[in-house]
C-alpha cells in the first residue's frame, strides 16, 4: 500500500510564492472562513488573516457548504486553471479510499 500524506498543517498566509510549502502537489491541511462557493465550477475561496486561497471542491459537490463557516480541508496543491502563471496554486480536495 502507498503511503497516504496526513498533510502538512499551514496557516492559510503561509501558502504564498517562496513558501517551503507553496509547491505542486504539496499535501497541506489548512482551515479558513469560505467566504464564497461556487457549485457549477465546484470552486470556493477561502479566507484567514486576510490571506486568500482558492479551493477545488469539485469532489464534494454533495456536501452543502455555508458561506461564513469555518472549514479545514486536507489536500494537494495544484496549479489554478484560471492563471497562467506557476506562481498561483490552488487547493484540490480528493477523496482517498483506505482500505487494510
Amino acid at each position: 500500500m502507498a503511503d497516504i500524506s496526513p498533510g502538512v498543517i499551514v496557516q492559510l498566509p503561509e501558502l504564498k510564492s517562496g513558501s517551503q510549502f507553496f509547491k505542486p502537489l504539496q499535501s497541506v491541511r489548512v482551515h479558513g472562513l469560505l467566504e464564497s462557493y461556487t457549485v457549477e465550477t465546484g470552486t470556493g475561496v477561502i479566507t484567514h488573516s486576510g490571506s486568500r486561497f482558492r479551493v477545488d471542491l469539485q469532489h464534494l459537490r454533495d456536501v452543502s457548504f455555508r458561506k461564513g463557516s469555518l472549514y479545514q480541508f486536507i489536500g494537494e496543491l495544484v496549479p489554478d486553471p484560471i492563471y497562467v502563471s506557476s506562481d498561483h496554486l490552488m487547493l484540490q480536495i480528493t477523496f482517498r479510499v483506505v482500505s487494510k
